[in-house]
């Protein structure tokens, strides 16, 4: 028997022999009765006999009893351990130190621009939630903006590229940036370059090109034709002096002058001119008073004459009139040569003598049928002109 036995078996003999009950009196490593308190003595592994800690119990928790100290206390379960943390909203629950945790149940793919998936507890199934009117959305699209909630709608502005515009360029959004650039408008759209000497504006390639007026119709030696202010063609006068040809073998040393090309007239040799009498007393006159006055249309007078020019190209007249009573319109008239019209002029009232030059494509010579013929009825009452016989004279130029 072992010393602390011995000891045990004294003591309860003591006690009983004296009438006593077994106490915790002892101070010994072991117990003095058969039940452990609080004041008692117990050795190593013996406290926690007899120990009932399954109150602690719990999900991810195990109660036991500390064999140190005989008191109950929880015991985390292993982590990983499955449990049910009670939120219908959470899955693969879990212990982990002790505590049952969930992932929260995904609901995002029930989101939308003015929708928010969530999880009801009740049910633990996901549902829409509509945000409220004035929330801030997303709508997805980089070329709106102030994206905001109306009635369960993501509602938005265009992103405006208005300043962007402009001649044959549309401002765009670009949807993979939601910056403003500049696209061209299709080729052909009508536009304007500004420039009111051009014609046929039309876009190409995002350039508003046109075609140039042609005012080319009005350069000749003395002149250049361009395009005025105003967008109308002009001729603008070169410089005087410059070189030009007016077309006439009897001038030379031809140069411009205020846009017009003159030359020195050549009065010799085949360039020499021939002044005839017309019209003169025998020659031909249809007016009234036996062909003295001209008012009607047709009226004339006419003769022939012999020269040695074989053909003239320009002339020069003197009319004598020994009678005007032009009043309130004026006699009209055309000078003839061999029945071609090469000038006319116009008599009015109170004139007594006429004087012209004209030039004109070559007429054959050398006889020429000269002419003055009335080409308008002079208004009624207006009066008539009577042509003298002598003191009139016309000079032809080849």
């Amino acid at each position: 028997m072992t010393s602390r036995a011995w000891g045990l078996l004294a003591l309860c003999l003591t006690a009983c022999a004296s009438g006593g009950t077994i106490g915790d009196a002892g101070t010994g490593p072991g117990p003095t009765d058969g039940a452990i308190d609080a004041t008692a003595d117990a050795g190593p592994g013996e406290r926690c006999l007899g120990v009932d800690c399954a109150h602690l119990d719990d999900v991810c928790t195990v109660g036991a009893c500390d064999p140190a100290t005989g008191a109950c206390a929880p015991t985390p379960r292993a982590d990983g351990t499955a449990c049910d943390d009670g939120d219908a909203c959470t899955m693969d629950d879990a212990c982990a130190a002790g505590t049952c945790a969930g992932a929260p149940l995904d609901c995002s793919a029930m989101d939308a621009p003015c929708e928010v998936g969530v999880c009801n507890p009740a049910t633990g199934a996901c549902e829409a939630t509509v945000l409220g009117d004035g929330d801030r959305c997303d709508d997805g699209d980089l070329c709106t903006q102030g994206d905001t909630c109306i009635g369960g709608a993501c509602i938005s502005t265009p992103v405006d590229c208005s300043a962007s515009s402009g001649g044959c360029n549309a401002g765009s959004c670009d949807p993979a940036t939601g910056m403003c650039t500049m696209v061209p408008v299709a080729d052909g759209t009508a536009c304007d370059d500004g420039d009111p000497c051009t014609s046929g504006d039309a876009c190409a390639g995002g350039t508003c090109a046109a075609t140039p007026l042609d005012c080319s119709g009005l350069t000749d030696a003395c002149n250049v034709g361009f395009c005025d202010a105003s967008g109308r063609c002009a001729a603008m006068p070169v410089a005087d002096g410059t070189s030009c040809d007016d077309g006439d073998m009897c001038t030379n040393g031809d140069a411009c002058g205020g846009g017009s090309c003159a030359g020195t007239r050549i009065t010799t040799g085949p360039c020499a001119e021939v002044t005839v009498d017309f019209p003169s007393a025998g020659d031909t006159r249809v007016g009234a008073g036996g062909g003295a006055y001209f008012w009607r249309a047709g009226d004339y007078v006419e003769g022939t004459r012999s020269t040695s020019l074989p053909s003239a190209s320009s002339a020069d007249i003197s009319l004598s009139l020994d009678h005007n009573g032009l009043t309130c319109d004026t006699q009209d008239v055309e000078l003839r040569l061999n029945g071609v019209a090469v000038g006319s002029f116009s008599i009015p009232g109170g004139t007594m003598n006429i004087t012209r030059s004209f030039t004109f494509p070559a007429v054959s010579g050398p006889t020429y049928t000269l002419r003055y013929h009335t080409t308008r009825e002079v208004g009624g009452g207006c009066g008539a002109a009577g042509y003298s016989n002598s003191g009139s004279t016309v000079t032809l130029r080849p």
